[in-house]
């Protein structure tokens, strides 16, 4: 794991995940935080981590809502939460390998991820400790 700044990190993560998913036809919104911090991150875990929540996206999301990706900062935590309405026809069946995998890196990062299915909306969370210096 190396130091990293964590909005530059995610920033780019979700500027990568925004330009894909818009190129085929979704709507994406951002929220960047403010003030960011330093954790410590392997980012080609993470960029993995990001490649499956947009395959995910793909399969499961109506493209006439939009995909929101949001950063928060709190409590010495660092969160990007990520919401889709979830299609009434999705394009496949989900085994949820994927999300344990997901599940998987983040815990090798002393983080987490969760992720639920309420009214519709598919909302996951992906979390990560400041670094304490």
């Amino acid at each position: 794991l190396e130091e990293m700044d964590a909005v530059t990190l995610f920033a780019q993560l979700i500027d990568e995940s925004g330009f894909t998913l818009e190129s085929e036809g979704y709507t994406v919104e951002t929220r960047f935080c403010d003030e960011s911090c330093l954790i410590l991150a392997n980012p080609q875990l993470l960029h993995r981590v990001f490649d499956n929540l947009v395959s995910n996206i793909r399969k499961y999301a109506r493209k006439t809502e939009p995909v929101v990706f949001e950063m928060l900062r709190d409590s010495g935590r660092f969160t990007v939460k990520v919401t889709n309405l979830v299609s009434e026809a999705p394009k496949s069946e989900s085994s949820g390998i994927g999300l344990m995998s997901c599940s998987k890196i983040l815990n090798s990062h002393s983080g987490s991820f969760t992720y639920e299915n309420k009214d519709g909306r598919f909302i996951t969370e992906i979390t990560l400790p400041e670094k304490t210096k």
